[in-house]
Protein backbone atom coordinates (compact mmCIF):
# COMPACT_ATOMS: atom_id res chain seq x y z
CA UNK A 1 0.00 0.00 0.00
CA UNK A 2 1.03 3.45 -1.16
CA UNK A 3 1.72 6.04 1.70
CA UNK A 4 -0.21 9.32 2.14
CA UNK A 5 3.05 11.23 0.99
CA UNK A 6 3.79 8.71 -2.11
CA UNK A 7 -0.04 8.99 -3.81
CA UNK A 8 0.58 12.70 -3.59
CA UNK A 9 3.49 12.89 -5.40
CA UNK A 10 1.62 10.60 -8.06
CA UNK A 11 -0.89 12.91 -8.15
CA UNK A 12 1.34 16.09 -8.61
CA UNK A 13 2.57 14.46 -11.45
CA UNK A 14 -0.62 14.40 -13.26
CA UNK A 15 -2.03 16.05 -16.13
CA UNK A 16 -4.86 19.19 -15.04
CA UNK A 17 -7.36 16.81 -16.78
CA UNK A 18 -6.37 13.40 -15.01
CA UNK A 19 -6.00 15.56 -11.71
CA UNK A 20 -9.97 16.16 -11.97
CA UNK A 21 -10.73 12.35 -12.70
CA UNK A 22 -8.69 11.75 -9.63
CA UNK A 23 -10.57 14.65 -7.50
CA UNK A 24 -14.14 13.24 -8.45
CA UNK A 25 -12.97 9.32 -7.95
CA UNK A 26 -11.69 10.47 -4.08
CA UNK A 27 -15.67 12.62 -4.13
CA UNK A 28 -17.39 9.45 -5.18
CA UNK A 29 -15.52 7.03 -2.94
CA UNK A 30 -16.50 9.90 -0.18
CA UNK A 31 -20.27 10.08 -0.86
CA UNK A 32 -20.06 6.51 -0.67
CA UNK A 33 -18.53 5.61 2.58
CA UNK A 34 -20.88 8.31 3.45
CA UNK A 35 -24.05 6.55 2.67
CA UNK A 36 -23.03 2.97 4.65
CA UNK A 37 -24.43 2.93 7.75
CA UNK A 38 -22.54 2.34 10.75
CA UNK A 39 -21.56 -1.22 12.13
CA UNK A 40 -23.68 -2.01 15.14
CA UNK A 41 -21.35 -2.71 18.22
CA UNK A 42 -22.23 -6.16 19.23
CA UNK A 43 -21.14 -5.00 23.02
CA UNK A 44 -24.40 -6.21 24.97
CA UNK A 45 -26.25 -7.05 22.19
CA UNK A 46 -27.59 -9.82 23.88
CA UNK A 47 -28.55 -7.73 27.12
CA UNK A 48 -32.64 -7.90 26.66
CA UNK A 49 -32.46 -11.88 26.61
CA UNK A 50 -32.01 -11.94 30.38
CA UNK A 51 -29.45 -14.35 30.18
CA UNK A 52 -27.81 -15.59 33.55
CA UNK A 53 -24.74 -14.46 33.65
CA UNK A 54 -21.84 -17.18 32.72
CA UNK A 55 -18.76 -17.28 35.02
CA UNK A 56 -15.41 -18.86 33.33
CA UNK A 57 -16.04 -21.50 35.18
CA UNK A 58 -19.39 -22.57 33.87
CA UNK A 59 -18.11 -21.85 30.25
CA UNK A 60 -15.40 -23.72 30.65
CA UNK A 61 -17.39 -26.74 32.06
CA UNK A 62 -20.44 -26.44 29.18
CA UNK A 63 -17.23 -26.44 26.59
CA UNK A 64 -15.96 -29.92 28.01
CA UNK A 65 -19.42 -31.48 27.91
CA UNK A 66 -20.05 -30.90 24.50
CA UNK A 67 -16.43 -31.72 23.26
CA UNK A 68 -16.80 -34.81 25.48
CA UNK A 69 -17.55 -37.39 22.88
CA UNK A 70 -15.21 -35.93 20.29
CA UNK A 71 -15.04 -37.52 17.93
CA UNK A 72 -17.16 -40.07 18.05
CA UNK A 73 -17.83 -43.16 15.31
CA UNK A 74 -20.55 -43.23 12.95
CA UNK A 75 -22.75 -46.57 12.68
CA UNK A 76 -21.84 -48.39 9.92
CA UNK A 77 -23.81 -47.66 6.87
CA UNK A 78 -24.60 -44.11 7.52
CA UNK A 79 -21.87 -42.50 6.07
Amino acid sequence: MMTLEQLVQKIQKLSPEARQKVEALVEELAQQEAKKPPRQDFYGSLRDLNLPDLSLEDFLQARREMWANFPREFPEGNE
